[in-house]
């Protein structure tokens, strides 16, 4: 709807123009002429198609859809030594273009006359004229172009200077249709020096381009001019071998009279070659007796210019709706790492293709999207980015000898703050929708004679966190089973290192414990310069064992006694291999435990289920009702378990 206002607007602009008193034209004809060689082939019909630098003589608005550089020569022979030569360069812009172009027009040696008809020698008259131009793109579609003319006439020994404006609009519907319309010459007059004022010829160019495919173009357009009757003018341009060689013609009511020199002087035809970056185009016009006309044009293009669009990208909370900051991760037609400053990013001058978008924020799930970028186009890109689901801790408490559950109360302190009670029947605990973070917790074991223990977790979002309670008695004693040494020595071998490791575990989850490692042999006898007897060999098994603790968990030495038994305290036969098997032992006893609850543990490590042998009920120190407990399971049944 907008074009036709506009065309409608163009036409009563014109033709009030064109009935301005003293409108008759009196100097540069030529304005009301052709320049140009591949317009001038087509009919000089070239308004609406106006897509190269000749857009600048026909329709400013026009060099809004150039998108590379265009330099421009044309040299134009007319008759009796009239020549015309035509300069023009037009450079892109991201929302339109510039241009500016010089033609020269010089009519050869005039001999010169005075009054009384005496010749005063010869004199070149010529005429300049120099053109500006500036598109700008408001859309993929619509440019508007506004040119500015400079004029000078020399005559001999007289002068005239003047200037002109344009303005010009295109409108590309489609890829099949476009429109222009132009307003050309628009001026005050050319003043001379001898004191008198002309008028230029104005006009007003309404057309239609039409293209059925890339290599074929018809057009159309209709002329109002203050020197002439309207005139009509069509032309047509298919280009060959793929776009390399172009055939062109057209007809024309006007400039020229069609009554004086025939209806053949309205007929044009023309081609164009490409060869790389240049073009080449010539045309032929006849105009009957007058003679025929000939242009020759070379053009270079050159400096393509991208085509570029924008993007505007909106981070939003998926359950909330509401803007967030979030980093983005920017690929494709663009790369670069950016923040939605306010939940927002925008970005202008990217590339057209495929923009990639990965928005990651902290404690949100990342997300991914795309968006195509389209020619002068604003897209807008909407992410939702869901939010991490609260972390939660399990775990269990249990007796670290038997394994068997226990009861207790644990508190948690950190980002949420709570307790929950565990009940002695399953022994396994669970606390949901905790927030990220570290956190302190706590056990107050529902039996007393249990050491009480604390410890430190970081709970992540959307993920399970696990903390273990394995609780030791007050005077317990443990034999840790899988502790081996090089036969008659203290070294320990590697297959230990587990064992050894869970007992590191233990004493890092109560810091407040002292422990005696008790080493024990059997009776059979040993006699070597280093160990003259068990009671060595065993005292410096058990300092293997502080030392490997000490070492590797910066145990305090002090909470480690290291004590050798040698064969004195057995717990089995030694008559048999299977009753000395048991009788070389590694016993962890606690011979100290702290009154206070609330001892700090540093965090634990996640290390392997410990293999755990029980000690002969005869050797526990334990009480009555403790010796029932373990009674009731089998040992047998509580080795499986733990392998």
């Amino acid at each position: 709807m907008k074009r036709y206002v506009f065309s409608t607007i163009l036409l009563f602009v014109s033709t009030t123009l064109f009935a301005w008193e003293g409108g008759g034209t009196k100097c540069f004809e030529e304005l009301g002429t052709a320049f140009g060689v591949r317009a001038s082939a087509m009919g000089e019909s070239f308004v609406g198609l106006s897509n190269d630098y000749e857009a600048i003589w026909w329709n400013p608005g026009g060099l809004g859809t150039l998108r590379s550089n265009e330099l421009a020569f044309i040299h134009h022979i007319w008759f009796e030594g009239i020549r015309d030569e035509f300069f023009s360069f037009v450079h892109p812009l991201y929302k339109g273009a510039i241009s500016t172009a010089i033609i020269y027009t010089s009519y050869g040696s005039i001999e010169g006359y005075d009054l009384n008809n005496n010749s005063q020698g010869e004199f070149t008259p010529f005429k300049t004229i120099f053109l500006l131009s500036y598109a700008r793109r408001m859309n993929k579609k619509l440019c508007f172009g506004i040119g500015l003319k400079g004029l000078y006439e020399s005559i001999d020994t007289y002068s005239g200077k003047g200037v002109g404006f344009d303005l010009g609009i295109h409108f590309k519907k489609s890829e099949l249709i476009s429109f222009g319309a132009s307003l050309r010459n628009l001026s005050p007059g050319v003043s001379y020096s001898t004191g008198e004022k002309n008028q230029i010829p104005m006009d007003a160019r309404v057309g239609i381009s039409i293209s059925p495919s890339s290599s074929f173009n018809l057009t159309g357009e209709t002329v109002i001019t203050t020197i002439r009757t309207p005139t009509v003018h069509f032309g047509f341009e298919y280009w060959l071998l793929k776009e390399k060689f172009a055939i062109r013609g057209g007809y024309k009511t006007g400039p020229q009279s069609l009554e004086q020199l025939g209806a053949f002087s309205g007929m044009t035809s023309g081609m164009g070659i490409v060869y790389g970056k240049l073009h080449f185009d010539y045309v032929f016009i006849p105009y009957s007796k007058l003679g025929m006309t000939h242009r020759l044009s070379l053009v270079a293009k050159f400096g393509q210019l991208k085509e570029l669009g924008s993007a505007v990208i909106k981070i939003v909370d998926k359950e909330t709706s509401e803007p967030i900051c979030a980093g983005l991760k920017l690929s494709g037609v663009m790369e670069a790492d950016e923040d939605s400053v306010l939940g927002e990013y925008s970005t202008k001058s990217i590339p057209i293709g495929y923009l990639y978008v990965e928005a990651e924020k902290e404690d949100y799930y990342g997300t991914k999207d795309s968006i195509k970028i389209e020619f002068e186009e604003k897209k807008e890109l909407t992410i939702a980015i869901k939010k991490f689901p609260p972390g939660f801790l399990t775990g269990k408490i249990y007796d670290v000898k038997t394994e068997e559950p226990l009861g207790g109360t644990i508190y948690f302190e950190g980002p949420a703050t709570g307790t929950i009670d565990v009940s002695p029947d399953i022994g396994s605990f669970k606390i949901d929708s905790l927030p990220s973070g570290i956190y302190e917790l706590s056990i107050k074991p529902e039996i007393e004679r249990y050491i009480a223990q604390k410890g430190t977790v970081e709970v992540a979002l959307a993920k399970e966190t696990i903390h273990d309670f394995a609780l030791l008695k007050r005077k317990e004693t443990i034999i840790l089973k899988g502790i081996h040494f090089t036969s008659a020595k203290a070294d320990l071998l590697p297959e230990s290192f587990p064992r050894l490791d869970y007992t590191g575990k233990i004493l890092k989850d109560n810091p407040g414990i002292v422990v005696e490692l008790a080493g024990h042999t059997d009776t059979r006898p040993i006699h070597t310069e280093e160990f003259p007897s068990n009671m060595e060999l065993s005292q410096a098994r058990s300092q293997s064992v502080k030392d490997y603790l000490v070492e590797k968990f910066n145990i305090d030495p002090e909470r480690l006694i290291a004590k050798g038994y040698g064969p004195t305290q057995p717990i089995a036969t030694n008559k048999t291999e299977e009753g000395m098997a048991k009788n070389r032992r590694t016993e962890f006893r606690v011979i100290k435990a702290p009154e206070d609850i609330d001892i700090l543990t540093p965090k634990s490590e996640e290390i392997e289920t410990p293999i755990l042998e029980e000690k002969d009920k005869g050797e526990e120190k334990e009480s009555e009702d403790t010796e029932k407990e373990e009674e009731k399971k089998p040992e047998e049944t509580l080795e499986k378990k733990k392998e």
